[in-house]
């Protein structure tokens, strides 16, 4: 009996700490009140209804519905092209293509491998193929802006895919 009452002593101390703690917001020095069924406090919860994850840095938000966020309105924000201009957009690509055959000695030719070009909220996006003088064929892709004042189309840079 002597035993049992100091651990029942101690019992009835760490009990309500413990019990305490599971109630804490776990986000780093934080004593805020943790959500119901969460981790974290109002504060330091992702906004989006349902979510119970931490927010990011920066944003309101976890990252998971902050990504989601940003591929949706890449998705419906992103260039849709008239016939008319694809075909303008294929002109000033197919300039573009010469000169740097002309200018790359080691350059023979560049395929278009599709003529309809992927589209981003900035870029008009054309994929190719890059023929050198050494056999050595490399991807790439070819990147257009569009100028919104003036409908206009330019090369912005081709870089090597991986």
């Amino acid at each position: 009996m002597k035993k049992i009452i100091p651990i029942l002593i101690i019992l009835i101390l760490v009990i309500p700490i413990i019990a305490y703690s599971q109630t804490i917001c776990s986000f780093d020095n934080c004593n805020n009140k943790r959500i119901r069924n969460g981790k974290y406090c109002i504060e330091h919860t992702c906004n989006v209804d349902g979510c119970t994850e931490q927010k990011g840095i920066g944003i309101s938000t976890c990252y998971y519905h902050h990504e989601e966020h940003l591929n949706n309105y890449q998705e419906t924000n992103k260039i849709i092209l008239t016939d008319s201009q694809t075909k303008q957009a294929r002109i000033v690509v197919d300039d573009y293509i010469k000169t740097l055959i002309l200018e790359q000695s080691d350059i023979l030719n560049v395929n278009i491998i599709n003529d309809i070009p992927d589209t981003t909220t900035l870029y008009i996006k054309y994929h190719c193929n890059i023929v050198k003088k050494n056999d050595d064929t490399n991807l790439a892709t070819i990147y257009v802006l569009l100028d919104d004042k003036d409908n206009k189309f330019q090369v912005d840079r081709l870089e090597y895919d991986d």
